[in-house]
């Protein structure tokens, strides 16, 4: 029999796909920091009512479970979010998205150090196989506007890249925040929707944290409300916030407290292949061949490097 997880990954892979498109139609309305922030609320309000139903209003984690998911939100859920969103509209979802598959074998060497999950030389050679498939898209040329050949612009890329190294970074924190030898730190029942979305709601509460702090320092808080006038911007939001903070990233804390986290990472990155269609079609981006190779290729890499880089 499949281990739920596996489903669970898939899940979120398909939720990270979708999300990624709307909350880049959203970005290019409102701006990616507004957007950034209001899904995170958006998702918090139908997290905290999905933990409510177990009778709290606040996840009943330990003490350890706190501290580390609530890093792990503050990584994953601010910072690396921060970045994704803005790199969508440098470079679009799509390159975004096959970026951000090196944030499995980030998680992997973390957890090597971190956490003694095996890494060998087959991990090695994922990781190589991972990095020439990216490579191979972003040193590819793009048509412009007028027709003219361009290079991916660089911020867009290093944005992106700060964004998978800080995911890979909040997969580990997230799956030691969980467990510890054995031993679930979230009073519920263990590995189940509920369990993912109490997680979830400790990450996104400390996360939120973070947008508090940085609104009033780059000034947003204006922007910000204006977005809510945005009809067109708000609804993409709300879409976003359900495919992402609410069922993907719950969905992938499910997925990495049953099955490996390398595994689960492998499955939930395959994310940059199931929106090439969706790129072509909705915002007409012309895919050659070379970069739907170089999509499946990293994704390949990314499950070399679990399947047999990881015991």
């Amino acid at each position: 029999m499949i281990d739920p997880g596996f489903f669970a990954a898939g899940g979120t892979s398909v939720g990270w796909a979708g999300t990624s498109l709307f909350f880049t139609a959203a970005g290019k309305r409102v701006g990616s920091l507004a957007v950034s922030c209001i899904r995170l609320v958006m998702g918090l309000v139908l997290l905290t009512i999905c933990v409510r139903l177990t009778g709290q209003w606040l996840a009943p984690g330990t003490q350890h479970a706190w501290f580390w998911l609530g890093l792990s939100g503050l990584v994953g859920l601010f910072i690396s979010d921060v970045c994704l969103f803005e790199s969508f509209l440098w470079v679009g979802p799509r390159v975004s998205m096959l970026i951000m598959t090196l944030a499995p074998p980030v998680a992997a060497t973390m957890a090597w150090l971190w956490l003694k999950e095996t890494l060998n030389l087959w991990a090695i050679i994922g990781m190589a196989v991972v990095l020439g498939g990216i490579g191979s898209v972003v040193m590819e040329k793009r048509m412009g506007a007028d027709g003219s050949m361009r290079s991916h612009p660089v911020a867009g890329v290093l944005l992106a890249l700060a964004a998978a190294v800080t995911q890979g970074v909040a997969v580990v924190l997230s799956k030691y925040g969980m467990e510890v030898d054995g031993v679930a730190q979230i009073d519920l029942t263990p590995k189940t929707i509920e369990f993912g979305i109490a997680a979830t709601q400790i990450r996104a509460l400390v996360a939120l944290g973070g947008y508090l702090i940085l609104y009033p320092i780059v000034g947003w808080v204006p922007r910000t409300v204006r977005a809510f006038k945005n009809t067109p911007g708000m609804a993409f939001m709300a879409c976003g916030a359900v495919m992402g903070p609410f069922l993907g990233v719950s969905l992938s804390m499910i997925a990495i407290s049953r099955i490996p986290a390398g595994i689960a990472s492998t499955i939930m990155q395959t994310s940059p292949i199931i929106v090439i269609p969706f790129v072509m079609f909705f915002h007409k981006e012309h895919i050659s061949r070379r970069a739907i190779l170089g999509a499946v290729v990293a994704c390949e890499g990314v499950a070399f490097l679990s399947l047999l880089g990881m015991h």
